[in-house]
């Protein structure tokens, strides 16, 4: 039988029946249509007309049902397991955990969820609102990657988290931080974080074009959304420029490669690419700080941490809030840690109050 050319579907009788053919992600996919007869026949045109354009504009639906309903539905486990080996997160706790919580609906098909159900299965949850939150974000992300008519989680509303105190990280940490990843691939990102204070999520995306070398600054405009897989605006919507200590320009003029242009990453992910912060912080983050003795933080400490340090050292917080892409109150509230032993000021003078 010869192979149809991807993204074409085949028409196909066999015996006294329609049946579709075409090849979708490097496997054979099949659709019953209904008997020879010129109606189905009409059908079966008009179905494969619609999965071609779907797969042309990037909407194909993978649980057929847009297609047809003969196919068997597949359940909700199966759907999350083929989500999660798609984004090769097999063995990462927060997938694990999100699987065991949809094990209750372990015959539920995909279609049968609807947005009760998703605020019901998030309440019995229960936990932290910023658990909740995550595995909610995980969730739409999986509806997404199905490409499916209706997701029923992005309903849902949660109460918002309770922003934790800011945190930072001590010179005396950050020294063993870089020390751990001496040698790993990462190094650089690593570095980059700590020495723009942008998000990860801004960093990300930068390019060898965002590099302002004679006003010694770096251009925020943009962010890349690991859960979309697309490039986005920044959180504020808003372009920025970070300035840049001597030693990180020194940094990149280092590691810039020879014959670059302006368009390539200065991060980019080990086989190119966007580097996926969320498997980076499971996968190399958390063991790096484990090893290095430092109490886990999570990579946004970072940028608290550059922060933190800037305006120990004098920085005005509305400067850094600028630089930040944040507001002066956001800065104090959520931003700005201790650093230092502060110490009080001897305003008497040496006087002896005995």
């Amino acid at each position: 039988m010869p192979r149809n050319s991807k993204g074409t579907v085949a028409i196909e009788k066999i015996g006294n029946r329609f049946r579709l053919r075409w090849r979708w992600d490097g496997k054979q996919e099949t659709l019953a249509i209904g008997p020879a007869t010129k109606s189905y026949e009409i059908l079966a045109k008009k179905v494969a007309h619609q999965i071609e354009h779907d797969i042309f504009v990037g909407t194909y639906d993978r649980t057929k049902a847009r297609y047809g309903k003969e196919q068997p539905k597949k359940s909700i486990l199966d759907v999350w397991d083929e989500f999660t080996a798609a984004r090769q997160m097999a063995h990462d706790v927060k997938y694990k955990n999100v699987r065991s919580h949809l094990s209750r609906w372990e015959r539920t098909v995909v279609e049968d969820v609807d947005s009760l159900d998703a605020k019901n299965f998030l309440d019995e949850i229960g936990g932290k609102a910023s658990t909740r939150r995550s595995y909610l974000n995980l969730l739409i992300a999986c509806w997404e990657w199905l490409n499916v008519e209706e997701n029923p989680w992005k309903t849902v509303k949660l109460p918002k988290a309770e922003s934790p105190s800011p945190d930072p990280f001590s010179q005396e940490e950050v020294d063993k931080i870089l020390k751990q990843f001496e040698g790993s691939y990462y190094l650089n990102f690593v570095k980059g974080l700590l020495g723009t204070g942008t998000r990860p999520n801004e960093l990300t995306p930068v390019t060898w074009g965002d590099v302002r070398w004679q006003q010694r600054h770096l251009c925020i405009d943009k962010s890349w959304d690991n859960r979309r897989h697309q490039i986005k605006t920044t959180k504020t919507g808003k372009t920025r420029t970070v300035p840049l200590s001597e030693a990180m320009v020194k940094f990149l003029q280092k590691i810039k490669p020879q014959n670059t242009i302006e368009d390539d990453l200065i991060f980019p992910a080990p086989m190119g690419g966007y580097i996926d912060t969320d498997n980076f912080r499971e996968r190399h983050w958390k063991p790096s700080l484990l090893a290095a003795g430092v109490r886990y933080r999570s990579t946004y400490k970072n940028r608290h941490s550059v922060w933190s340090h800037a305006i120990a050292l004098g920085m005005p917080i509305a400067e850094a809030a600028k630089y930040a892409g944040n507001s002066p109150k956001t800065m104090v509230q959520h931003y700005l840690g201790s650093v230092s032993k502060s110490q009080m000021p001897d305003l008497l003078g040496g006087e002896d109050l005995e």
